[in-house]
């Protein structure tokens, strides 16, 4: 997977305005990822074939495993900030 994607997928849930008064953060959400230079597919597709972000993927939807590899050490560090819209963590 190209690099400048995996940024993108790690980045995404992340893309929000502190302070701002949004009637629909969800809608928000969408309407940025509409802005990047990948598509939400394209998103889907590099993060469904990367090894390390589609266990993530699973692991974010059903829940953490007492035991992982040390690649996804950094993830779960984080996990409680991790969110997942249209299958993009």
């Amino acid at each position: 997977m190209p690099m400048q994607v995996q940024i993108v997928c790690l980045v995404y849930p992340f893309l929000t305005v502190r302070d701002a008064k949004v009637p629909d953060p969800k809608l928000f959400n969408i309407q940025q990822i509409e802005t990047l230079p990948v598509t939400s597919a394209q998103l889907k597709t590099a993060t469904n074939r990367d090894p390390v972000l589609s266990r993530v993927l699973r692991y974010t939807k059903q829940g953490w495993l007492s035991e992982f590899p040390d690649t996804l050490k950094p993830y779960w560090h984080r996990r409680s900030e991790l969110s997942i819209e249209d299958n993009c963590i």
